[in-house]
């Protein structure tokens, strides 16, 4: 008998999580305003700053996790990259018209 009291308690816990989890989704128009929120706080963030934003939202992780801190840096690598790339593309296209 004890076996079924616990059996039926830890049923009981396990739909409890599982009705906190439900609501705690958010509804459709709940999450429409969240993300028109997010967009208008891009707004204000350089473009490097917005991919990290965007990149860290989409993978769920903040910018002080171990997860969100590599990908802070591989996107700051990335963007450093191009600009370096398309400085000298820019430098090559310039001395192209000097001789």
């Amino acid at each position: 008998m004890q076996d079924y009291a616990r059996l039926q308690e830890v049923i009981t816990k396990l739909r409890d999580d599982e009705v906190k989890a439900i609501q705690a989704q958010l509804t459709p128009a709940q999450q429409m305003i969240e993300d028109l929120q997010f967009e208008y706080e891009l707004l204000n963030l350089t473009n490097v700053e917005r991919e990290k934003a965007i990149a860290l939202r989409y993978a769920n992780a903040t910018a002080a996790s171990e997860e969100g801190k590599k990908i802070a840096d591989s996107i700051q690598r990335n963007y450093e990259a191009m600009k370096q790339m398309s400085e000298t593309t820019m430098l090559v296209d310039g001395m192209k018209y000097e001789f």
